[in-house]
């Protein structure tokens, strides 16, 4: 299956995350792999019998979700109705739906960005120790789950070193803002924090996935944006192209008012992950107890509640 092409994964690795990368035992001619599955099908009786069960390496179908400490979980189709409870504790979050996905918009000045890393990182452990809203992962190596690929730089310090292939796009914190760029333009004194990721779905407020990328696999889809006053992060409730995902974003944006110029592709399919922490229940989309190499959080900031009420409330 070739996912190179929807993530923007590098050469180096093989990839989690709705992408994977050239690896090694490719280089096989094709003749090779058949007489191999022939055999193989020789000898074990049940082969034609589970060819088409599920792997892992195919996409998945349905991703778990929850609403705490209620309990209540559901599927995709729930998912907005469960994450508007969360959300109703979070004052300067905005929450909308498209077609597909999930998604906040997050008031600027009210929340502080944050590149999250381990130990001990999960998303219900990033929820607890106070982050509003998580969203991620990373990508990261098929064979070691928390192995970085691309760039990582935490706090000033070269984590994981910048692939020069693949992932296109850098998303970095500095001085409590959060900002997309093109790997190009990335240098090390830009971010204190800074993770690689990518591709963009949506660049300088265009989309920049090409129509192709449907005859590709579609996967479960994490992602964070750049608009004029307000950071977004989401997923999606379903399994999506980019090109669909981005086309619905600009659409809703528009609608919403907001100027989006930036929305970047994260580790997606069962790496997908996003949380919402209000004042009296989580909301918890993915795999939330699996360890991650990196995750973004946004923490709430102290602000006046006259003001707060200003910035916007929980919406459809």
């Amino acid at each position: 299956m070739n996912r190179r092409q929807a993530s923007g994964a590098g050469d180096a690795l093989p990839a989690r995350g709705g992408g994977s990368t050239r690896a090694p035992w490719r280089s096989l001619r094709p003749a090779g792999w058949r007489n191999a599955a022939v055999l193989a099908c020789a000898l074990i009786s049940a082969c034609g019998a589970e060819e088409d069960a599920p792997t892992r390496a195919a996409p998945a179908q349905t991703l778990p979700a929850t609403l705490l400490p209620a309990g209540a979980a559901g599927d995709a189709a729930t998912w907005p109705a469960l994450a508007a409870v969360a959300a109703a504790g979070l004052p300067g979050v905005r929450l909308h739906t498209t077609e597909g996905a999930l998604v906040v918009a997050l008031a600027a000045g009210r929340f502080t960005p944050r590149l999250l890393t381990p130990p001990a990182l999960t998303g219900r452990a990033a929820l607890a120790d106070g982050v509003a809203i998580v969203v991620g992962s990373g990508f990261v190596a098929e064979l070691r789950p928390l192995r970085p690929l691309g760039l990582l730089q935490v706090d000033g310090a070269i984590a994981s070193a910048m692939a020069l292939h693949g992932y296109t796009r850098i998303v970095g914190v500095r001085d409590g803002r959060f900002a997309a760029i093109g790997r190009g333009d990335y240098h090390r004194g830009l971010f204190e924090s800074a993770l690689q990721a990518g591709p963009g779905v949506i660049e300088g407020g265009r989309l920049a996935i090409r129509p192709r990328e449907r005859d590709l696999p579609a996967y479960f889809r994490a992602f964070v944006g750049v608009c004029a006053e307000a950071n977004l992060a989401g997923i999606t409730t379903v399994p999506m192209h980019l090109r669909d995902l981005g086309e619905q974003l600009l659409q809703w944006s528009e609608a919403a008012g907001l100027d989006c110029s930036e929305v970047v592709n994260l580790a997606g399919d069962r790496e997908a992950l996003f949380g919402l922490g209000g004042a009296t229940a989580t909301f918890l989309a993915g795999h939330a107890d699996t360890a991650k190499a990196a995750l973004i959080g946004f923490v709430a900031t102290p602000f006046p509640v006259s003001l707060a009420d200003r910035v916007g409330q929980p919406g459809p």
